[in-house]
């Protein structure tokens, strides 16, 4: 049985230009049913209504472990920045 993977994106996403070139940031989910599956990329193409196109590939994660506030109410994040090698998403029912 081939596994199945859905991709759920935020609502939003951040686009912009760095030193590095065009960015394209967005928050996502991956659940995947039937077996595990290995995710070693994943590629984007955006195009602008006036059909100049963009393709964008995974190059980094952030994963927030925790939000902390503090007494005066500033907000202390958690995370860790990781160049991506492969993700291993697990069978949401073996979870």
């Amino acid at each position: 049985m081939k596994s199945r993977l859905r991709v759920i994106p935020n609502q939003s996403a951040q686009v912009g230009f760095t030193a590095y070139g065009p960015i394209f940031n967005v928050n996502m989910v991956f659940l995947v049913e039937n077996q595990d599956l290995i995710i070693d990329g994943s590629e984007l193409n955006v195009r602008h209504e006036n059909v100049e196109s963009r393709n964008f590939r995974w190059s980094g994660i952030a994963e927030t472990f925790s939000e902390i506030n503090d007494s005066a109410g500033i907000k202390k994040i958690v995370s860790k920045d990781q160049s991506p090698i492969a993700i291993k998403a697990l069978d949401q029912r073996s979870v």
